[in-house]
């Protein structure tokens, strides 16, 4: 076991964490951020984000937690959870740079989605702000649209031996695209 009092302070390993309001972010510099430094932006009418300097990008780590208690929505929060990692992933092909897509749903009651979001360094405040909403917002209305609008592919094809190993490699490149998608079997005669 590790004594904590072994540990250095000088260790490179962690990163430090700190919680700021988005007005006192646009207050700094951003191409002079420390990039050891990750800075926490947690505020009311904004989405939870964390913001860290790697080189001359900012990374932002977007989160959404679902409370399945007080979730009120046509859909299950866990539905709607797997339909924004699959529209995370379709934005992603329209060229959003959206990155490290991750479903967090181990506890039944709290779902955790987090995806990541590269902007330049060089981005004024107003428009970093208007962006992570944006970001926020379009993987939101996306996944709302797919479930929908069925955003399904059928996939048709032999269901045996080589013929089912070619439908399941496709299916699988299309979920990775973040498609819906549904291997039809042929049914024997009853």
């Amino acid at each position: 076991m590790t004594d904590l009092n072994d540990i250095s302070d000088d260790n490179d390993d962690f990163e430090d964490y700190e919680d700021i309001s988005f007005a006192e972010l646009s207050d700094l510099d951003l191409t002079t951020l420390p990039e050891e430094v990750t800075y926490h932006i947690f505020e009311n009418n904004f989405p939870d984000c964390s913001i860290s300097r790697h080189g001359d990008k900012l990374e932002i780590r977007i989160e959404e937690h679902i409370y399945t208690k007080y979730w009120f929505h046509k859909y299950h929060a866990s539905v709607f959870a797997d339909a924004m990692i699959k529209a995370i992933k379709r934005l992603r092909i329209e060229g959003v740079p959206f990155s490290d897509e991750e479903l967090d749903n181990d506890d039944e009651v709290h779902i955790f989605i987090r995806w990541t979001l590269i902007e330049p360094t060089t981005i004024d405040s107003k428009t970093l702000s208007e962006n992570i909403n944006l970001a926020f917002d379009s993987v939101f209305e996306r996944a709302n649209s797919m479930l929908e609008n069925s955003d399904s592919i059928l996939i048709l094809g032999k269901d045996t031996g080589e013929g089912l190993e070619l439908l399941k490699r496709i299916q699988s490149h299309l979920d990775n695209l973040g498609f819906y998608t549904y291997i039809i079997k042929e049914i024997s005669n009853l």
